[in-house]
């Protein structure tokens, strides 16, 4: 949505305020300068009027609590080198983030929290915050062991079964997570009789490669893991272990808007057998 602050030049003026006086909405540059005014803790030093070629303000959770805005401006070589800061309603957040699209445009982003925040920024831009809201997916989700059972030390693959239940298709991310030694879009937690076992790798990751996925009714998706890059299997046994799996969900594979976060779980059992026998 194109919507302009105050004029359509790409430019930042000092104004001043009297003590009393509330600084008005808009971009400003900030500054660390003691005698500027504040808001929210930050100091405002010019005030910007930035021709606002899209504002978009998406929630970041399912309780529409936080808010990721992106602005996209005409491109401006000294964008990215200025601090910024944004100023609604009596409160004031700093950049998070600046860059360009080649010599197109330029771009800002920002974390709002609060929906009566929220509500605020996006009036001001005029634009509708876009919420998430539950999909009403009917999803089955199941962890089958490869194997009738695994030797200890090694491999214990394990298959991921999420079957579409509903009479809609669902969309949903696959990867983003993996760039790592392991996929991060698990997460395992194994005992053995009472005693939980140790997790021996990280969770840290590096994003990945990924993909949305369409699960139309009927349909069952399967991705295989394996719990050794979890758990170091090393007696032989029956482990508890339970399983889940990141779901962030889209309306269509199109879409770059998360509308809903969910978590497909399950408990399942893995035998572990000595090594040879």
């Amino acid at each position: 949505m194109r919507h302009i602050l105050r004029a359509a030049a790409l430019s930042c003026a000092f104004l001043s305020f009297a003590r009393a006086d509330a600084p008005a909405d808009g971009l400003y540059i900030g500054t660390d300068d003691s005698e500027a005014p504040t808001v929210s803790g930050l100091g405002l030093g010019k005030a910007c009027r930035y021709e606002i070629l899209e504002a978009r303000l998406d929630s970041r959770d399912n309780l529409n609590r936080e808010f990721h805005l992106s602005l996209t401006l005409p491109f401006s070589k000294d964008l990215g080198t200025m601090w910024h800061v944004l100023v609604v309603g009596g409160n004031a957040w700093p950049a998070i983030g600046a860059g360009s699209d080649a010599d197109r445009t330029s771009s800002m982003s920002f974390s709002v929290s609060g929906r009566e925040e929220a509500e605020a920024v996006a009036e001001y831009f005029r634009i509708k915050p876009r919420l998430r809201a539950h999909p009403g997916h009917q999803l089955s989700v199941s962890f089958v062991p490869t194997r009738e059972a695994f030797e200890t030390g090694g491999a214990a693959v394990t298959t991921l079964r999420i079957a579409n239940l509903g009479a809609k298709s669902v969309f949903f991310q696959d990867g983003g997570r993996n760039r790592a030694a392991r996929d991060n879009q698990f997460v395992f937690r194994a005992t053995d009789g009472d005693k939980a076992l140790p997790d021996i790798g990280s969770d840290a990751h590096l994003g990945g490669l990924s993909v949305i996925r369409e699960l139309k009714p009927g349909e069952v998706f399967e991705k295989e893991i394996d719990l050794a890059k979890w758990f170091a299997f090393g007696k032989p046994g029956v482990v508890s272990v339970h399983g889940s799996f990141l779901l962030e969900f889209f309306e269509s594979r199109e879409a770059g808007h998360v509308v809903w976060e969910d978590w497909g779980t399950a408990a399942f059992e893995v035998r572990i057998r000595e090594k040879g026998k």
